[in-house]
């Protein structure tokens, strides 16, 4: 997140203002908020009891104040277009942040169909265990005949249910009990990462070595 905000920091510009250009300022404030869950959603068990499961998904919100400081001191607000313009790239290297510290950590990783680094090694069923929102929202926009990032933002945002008072005890003790219902196919990706890291660090230790010598 801090090389994607760093990489869009560059970019900022602020509203020129009577008709004028923007003017580039590479300087803004911004919130961030990481959170390691979805919204929850509906899940039935195999034993038929339906419950409010709050699927693992690592995100992070950004808030950011809609003012910057122009190059001679002048406190304007932000050329907004313009950022919606960036997103894009602000996505692709917060993506390829994201794809590189997993892999380094030991996981496999591809380019999911929405863009997203995931890691490798769990089964379609798992998967859409623990992504009941996204599914959720994607039915809406076939259903409604809506499509593109700014309808699906808006669906996110509506029709939602509220965010559960769980401890990170509770919510990690659902997340293993789904685990244990797809033939703890977690556990098991987390243990091969911990073994290909092992490896990549033995890979990486005479580079390093190498390079402080230099």
């Amino acid at each position: 997140n801090t090389a994607m905000l760093r990489a869009m920091e560059r970019l900022v510009q602020a509203r020129g203002g009577a008709g004028n250009p923007a003017i580039a300022t590479g300087r803004f404030i911004v919130a961030r908020f990481e959170h390691y869950t979805a919204r929850p959603e509906e899940m039935k068990l195999h034993t038929g009891e339906t419950i409010l499961y709050p699927a693992a998904l690592l995100h992070t919100h950004n808030v950011m104040a809609n003012w910057t400081r122009t190059p001679d001191g002048q406190i304007k607000s932000l050329e907004s277009d313009e950022m919606f313009r960036f997103q894009a790239l602000g996505k692709a290297v917060y993506q390829a942040h994201m794809a590189r510290e997993l892999r380094m950590l030991g996981y496999q990783t591809e380019i999911g169909a929405n863009g997203a680094t995931e890691i490798i090694g769990y089964s379609k069923e798992y998967m859409a265990s623990e992504s009941l929102r996204a599914a959720k929202i994607q039915k809406e926009l076939v259903v409604l005949g809506l499509e593109g990032a700014k309808a699906e933002y808006i669906l996110s945002k509506l029709n939602r249910n509220e965010k559960l008072d769980l401890t990170e005890a509770e919510v990690t003790l659902l997340h293993k009990a789904n685990d244990a219902a797809h033939g703890y196919q977690n556990a098991r990706v987390i243990a091969e990462a911990v073994e290909h890291a092992k490896t990549i660090q033995q890979e990486l230790s005479p580079a390093i070595t190498a390079e402080k010598a230099v």
